[in-house]
């Protein structure tokens, strides 16, 4: 709505009548001087001057208020109530509407800045946005768990590492690779670059896990439909194997041949075979939900090489144990995370049976907020291609092995909000690491 007002405004007035006066004594002191009066000449430029001084402490007093109303469209900030310039109604007018228009102009932009932070911070992927001259300036919240603490550049995360992070920095705009990054994950990796404003390039750097752990709720299906596998096949197969057994006795005296003997005690090798297998399946689905309590670390650790002292002796392997800081505690379940570390213990002393120097050494640190609790082995390793394998459950590279415990380890880490990840040694073997929040 257009401002309307038909009297003049103060302060246009105000400066009209002082410019007047100016004007009348410019005219006084020119009539006096040609009477000769010069004392009253004088005094009336004197009154002049006062009027011009005025006059212009006015105008600059308003200068000044437009000039701060200038700075703060500048600045981007705009205050509630401008305050006007006192005098011109309608420039003060002017002045407020486009302030209240500038502050819902900001404050649609900062919803949007907000929305756009709360949807970057839900996706999944690592997603870190860098400044012309390379530090981070951006990360959403997968990013800022990997990295763990705040990072000023790609290759100061140490999840990441320098040989990843270099060849994330090497991709072209557009460009997609696969890269695997300190922390043993295999990431899909992407560029894009865009530009601001101020005329610099920043780039944009996703990386998406290519085989990661199950999100809770694909990990709670999975563990359903198994569970549902479970209970039919075992319902099936009891009844079977009983009735083979039965079939074996009723058939005994002589009544029966030496081929029905063999079918039947093959349907009750076999139908026995396969309640051992889901048995053991039942055992990783059907694990029970940790009874946190405060768990002192190198007492933990003191029990487990108790525990695995005798076997440990019995292949000449050698195990090293620390914890720093020695009062370190961890919230956790001491039965089942007894269980996992002694799996994974296990599972180092299988990789380093053929070694005359096996060693093992399990350490227990403390690092931004967590708890890591490490098994590593100077053993022979794995190939890469088995190395994203070794968590599905059945999957074994031992003869005998039930492909079980590394499984398990790995539940147990999730049920206390943590996880389990593995790598390659610099020099040899394999490091198992177990991250529990503290």
């Amino acid at each position: 709505m257009a401002f309307k007002h038909t009297v003049p405004a103060a302060g246009t007035m105000a400066i009209a009548a002082r410019a007047i006066a100016l004007g009348g004594a410019a005219f006084a002191a020119i009539w006096l001087l040609s009477l000769h009066l010069y004392a009253t000449a004088l005094v009336v430029c004197g009154l002049g001057a006062v009027i011009a001084g005025d006059l212009m402490r006015t105008v600059a007093k308003s200068e000044r208020r437009l000039e701060h109303f200038l700075e703060t469209l500048t600045a981007g900030t705009f205050p509630r109530r401008t305050g006007g310039i006192a005098g011109y109604p309608r420039l003060t007018i002017a002045i407020e509407r486009t302030a209240a228009a500038l502050n819902v102009a900001r404050e649609k932009h900062d919803q949007r800045v907000e929305f756009l932070q709360v949807l970057l911070d839900a996706v999944s992927a690592v997603l870190i946005t860098q400044g012309p001259d390379g530090r981070i300036l951006l990360a959403n919240a997968a990013a800022r768990k990997l990295a763990g603490a705040q990072a000023s550049h790609l290759d100061t995360i140490a999840a990441i590492g320098e040989a990843a992070a270099q060849g994330l920095l090497e991709l072209q705009p557009g460009a997609r690779q696969i890269f695997r990054l300190a922390n043993g994950w295999q990431v899909l990796g992407s560029s894009a670059h865009f530009t601001t404003p101020d005329g610099g390039t920043h780039r944009l750097i996703a990386l998406q896990r290519i085989a990661g752990e199950l999100d809770a709720v694909e990990l709670k299906a999975y563990q359903d439909m198994v569970h549902v596998l479970a209970h039919e096949m075992m319902n099936s197969l009891t009844p079977i194997s009983s009735l083979s057994e039965s079939l074996g006795a009723l058939m005994g005296d002589g009544q029966k041949s030496e081929e029905v003997v063999s079918a039947v005690d093959a349907i009750k090798r076999r139908s026995l075979g396969l309640m051992d297998f889901v048995e053991r399946y039942r055992k990783v689905l059907e694990l029970p939900q940790p009874r946190k309590e405060s768990v002192r670390m190198v007492d933990f650790l003191a029990g487990i090489e108790r525990l695995m002292r005798s076997s440990l002796d019995e292949r000449q392997i050698a195990l090293d144990w620390c914890v720093s800081p020695t009062e370190l505690t961890v919230r956790a379940d001491p039965i089942l995370l007894e269980q996992a570390v002694i799996n994974l213990v296990s599972n180092a002393m299988d990789a380093v049976r053929a070694m005359p120097d096996g060693n093992i050494e399990l350490s227990c640190s403390a690092e931004n907020g967590r708890v890591l609790i490490g098994i590593k082995d100077n053993g022979s390793g794995l190939p890469v291609e088995q190395l994203e394998k070794i968590f599905v459950p059945f999957f074994t590279t031992k003869q005998n092995g039930s492909g079980v415990g590394l499984t398990l380890s790995r539940h147990i880490a999730q049920a206390h909000g943590g996880r389990l990840e593995v790598h390659h040694n610099v020099d040899r073997g394999m490091t198992f690491r177990l991250i529990l929040p503290s």
